[in-house]
């Protein structure tokens, strides 16, 4: 499909984009999401603007990366959250050594991005790619919320993602 055909058709599309120019190929493509913040490279503002006027979604990803790439990538996020950019909680799960569950590290580079509080617990919620949260799965945290901001990534990863349907019958 064409730059941007898919979304008229209601199609998702993830792209990886690694590499030199990979980026700016998928913003020009019209990719809706990112599978991974950029990390190899900076990203330019005038591209960054684009993503997000594009309503493209960014994927974080962060913890799975180390020393310059992590830095990299931390960077990258920060300018595109700050510019108002969609960002999504991910960790890359079976690529590398990270923990099962909801990554406390993961939560911590992102809060190390700027994506503090409603931010950082929508990350988390968002029900995207489906149009309401009620369609797919939520997030419940036993326990009362912390009451320091620093704590809210260690409160956010005793977090557990169940379908909405099994809160309702719950309750």
């Amino acid at each position: 499909m064409g730059a941007g055909r898919h979304r008229a058709r209601g199609v998702v599309v993830v792209a990886h984009a690694q590499g030199a120019r990979q980026v700016e190929r998928a913003v020009e493509a019209g990719a809706t999401a990112l599978a991974h913040t950029p990390f190899d490279a900076p990203v330019s503002r005038h591209l960054l603007s684009r993503a997000v006027a594009a309503g493209q979604v960014w994927i974080s990803t962060l913890d799975i990366h180390r020393g310059a790439a992590r830095a990299q990538a931390i960077a990258n996020l920060r300018a595109f959250a700050a510019r108002g950019g969609r960002v999504l909680y991910g960790t890359d799960l079976g690529n590398g050594p990270l923990p099962l569950g909801v990554n406390r590290r993961e939560l911590l580079a992102l809060d190390e991005a700027g994506i503090h509080g409603d931010a950082l617990v929508s990350t988390l919620t968002d029900p995207w790619p489906a149009a309401s949260p009620l369609d797919t799965v939520s997030t419940f945290i036993a326990g009362a919320a912390p009451a320091s901001p620093d704590d809210v990534p260690t409160w956010l990863s005793r977090a557990a993602v169940v379908p909405t349907e099994e809160l309702a019958r719950a309750g």
